[in-house]
């Protein structure tokens, strides 16, 4: 019973520390995180960075796109 304490803890410590590994903003000043491995971005992070690619042309098409013909572009 101490051991899964121990680990809960250690979770709730995890979790109360959890911030953007962008703008460092904790969790409880954004909307959401996105976890990836590791790391994590926060929901005005990600705007920011699509309108960043946005100025610089946008996303390129998907290959997988081409391949099917989809490419609208």
């Amino acid at each position: 019973m101490a051991r899964k304490l121990a680990v809960i803890a250690r979770l709730l410590r995890m979790q109360s520390t959890l911030r953007c590994s962008f703008c460092g903003k904790d969790a409880d000043q954004v909307g959401r995180l996105v976890a990836g491995p590791s790391v994590y971005i926060c929901d005005e992070c990600i705007k920011t960075c699509v309108a960043v690619v946005e100025q610089h042309g946008g996303f390129p098409p998907s290959r997988a796109a081409e391949q099917d013909g989809l490419n609208h572009a």
